[in-house]
């Protein structure tokens, strides 16, 4: 057989083929090795900032209240410090429904801030919302109370 330099090109190709074939083979998983087993991370404090915030004119009122972040998520076992800030010209407060956990009231400003703890212990979906009516003769919370709702995830770990 008479080699040219197509032919010898053509031969390359195959081998340098065949070789990645190989190499693709030999990287697949073998199907008997046993998974690794899931590692628990132990119970954590979650240390957060929640701001009870409006959206509306910069100086001007707000047009709708809310919080934010308006979803924790955090793991069963973890221990959750929360730093809760009002930002708004209204008194606001937030208690976390199924865990009894509540901020006093917060007046409107810088003086509207506190800390609550807890260990979030049980899994689902919780709700936290403002627990003072809307009163506006006192400016305690605001015409849209009903809505400032946000939701505290709580993950069971793997087993």
């Amino acid at each position: 057989m008479r080699m040219n330099a197509s032919t010898s090109s053509g031969l390359a190709a195959v081998a340098l083929g065949a070789a990645a074939l190989l190499f693709s083979v030999l990287s697949i998983p073998s199907v008997s090795r046993p998974a690794a087993p899931a590692v628990r991370a132990a119970p954590a404090t979650v240390d957060l900032t929640l701001v009870i915030t409006g959206l509306g004119p910069v100086g001007g009122p707000a047009t709708r209240h809310f919080y934010n972040p308006q979803m924790i998520v955090v793991r069963r076992g973890d221990t959750v410090s929360l730093r809760v800030i009002n930002q708004t010209f209204f008194s606001h407060a937030i208690e976390f429904e199924g865990y009894g956990v509540r901020a006093g009231v917060l007046p409107g400003g810088p003086k509207g801030q506190e800390t609550v703890s807890f260990v979030a212990d049980k899994g689902g979906v919780f709700a936290y919302r403002c627990y003072i009516p809307f009163d506006p003769r006192t400016a305690s919370c605001s015409p849209d109370h009903e809505t400032m709702v946000g939701y505290l995830v709580v993950l069971d770990p793997p087993r």
